[in-house]
């Protein structure tokens, strides 16, 4: 058996099942099971109905097969009916062949009785219609399309040019025009209109701007005068302002240290210092360890609030004494004193 259906649409159809003991009428009522209704899309592989059909109506002898549309997706799906459970129905199969379209997709009159006219070439003759949300509209003879057609060629230049419609333009939206558009000699174009305009407007002062200046009432600016503060001004540095600039011209009460060293009876020379201890003040570079050699490398220190109290500090060996402590450095400050405390 087989029947016409539209591909990848659910798809219902009814059929009759024979009977075994009587194989020439067709089963009453007959039991329907899970696995006994099997379904091929273009001779694949076998697969249950995922919907598994019913006798319709009760008890009758139809039984009603319901295919979904992925079941259905296939130039030609095949449905094998089997009695699996029992031997009360003999088997079938029924083979639907599926279209692109139905006959419900065909165009038909909307009033019915109405028909296509065939003439004797094979054509049909009918009227066109404005499409309408129910077909609705005024019929539209092919003069009428032929009218419209001439008013739009009126509308329209006679030849093309180099292929394109060759118009003026004029008006156009915002931000239409952009560089890719412009040919690529456009901006010089440009700038040549600009100038020859320029060269119009300015053609048109008929007194040099340079007469005008020497009034009675001007006065000349003194450029010597000028040239004199420039060249004090010169001399500042990049910014007169900057508290950093003042502070590292002057280095307001900071000590730099660069080597301290004590020599001792009975042991080697320049004792470097061991230890460093600052109760006033604070230390704004290096370490006490730069005061072991003279490398340009300093320990600097910076008082607070006028005061600046710190220690450098080593021990000797026992029974040893200090004949001499070397200091490299200097104070920047009056009335500070460096001491040697034993």
């Amino acid at each position: 058996m087989t029947m016409p259906a539209k591909k990848n649409t659910a798809f219902i159809f009814y059929m009759g099942l024979v009977s075994q003991a009587n194989t020439k009428t067709m089963q009453s009522n007959p039991t329907l099971a899970a696995g006994d209704f099997k379904v091929s899309t273009d001779g694949g592989a076998l697969t249950n109905l995922t919907t598994l059909p019913t006798v319709t109506p009760a008890s009758g002898k139809m039984i009603k097969v319901s295919l979904s549309a992925s079941e259905m997706n296939g130039d030609n799906v095949t449905v094998v009916c089997s009695d699996a459970a029992g031997a009360e129905w003999c088997d079938a199969v029924v083979n639907i062949s599926t279209n692109a379209r139905s006959i419900d997709d065909l165009a038909y009159p909307a009033t019915s009785g109405r028909s296509m006219v065939v003439d004797a070439n094979g054509l049909v003759d009918a009227n066109t219609v404005k499409v309408g949300p129910t077909g609705s509209g005024t019929a539209q003879t092919a003069g009428d399309i032929i009218g419209d057609t001439n008013d739009i060629q009126t509308r329209l230049p006679a030849a093309l040019v180099s292929g394109r419609i060759d118009a003026s333009v004029g008006a156009m939206a915002a931000n239409t025009l952009t560089a890719s558009a412009l040919a690529s000699d456009a901006a010089a174009e440009m700038a040549t209109a600009v100038r020859t305009e320029l060269t119009t407007e300015l053609g048109r002062v008929d007194v040099a701007i340079s007469t005008r200046l020497a009034a009675a009432s001007y006065t000349a600016p003194d450029n010597a005068g000028i040239a004199a503060i420039q060249a004090k001004t010169d001399n500042l540095p990049p910014d007169p302002a900057d508290a950093s600039d003042i502070a590292a011209a002057f280095s307001s009460l900071s000590d730099q240290v660069s080597e301290v060293s004590v020599v001792s009876t009975g042991s080697a020379p320049n004792k470097l210092m061991e230890a460093f201890v600052l109760t006033t003040g604070s230390e704004v570079s290096g370490a006490y360890t730069d005061t072991f050699g003279v490398e340009q490398t300093y320990h600097q220190l910076a008082d607070s609030a006028g005061t600046l109290d710190a220690y450098y500090e080593t021990t000797l060996s026992p029974g040893r004494a200090p004949t001499a402590v070397g200091i490299i450095g200097h104070v920047n400050g009056a009335n500070d004193d460096i001491r040697v405390i034993e």
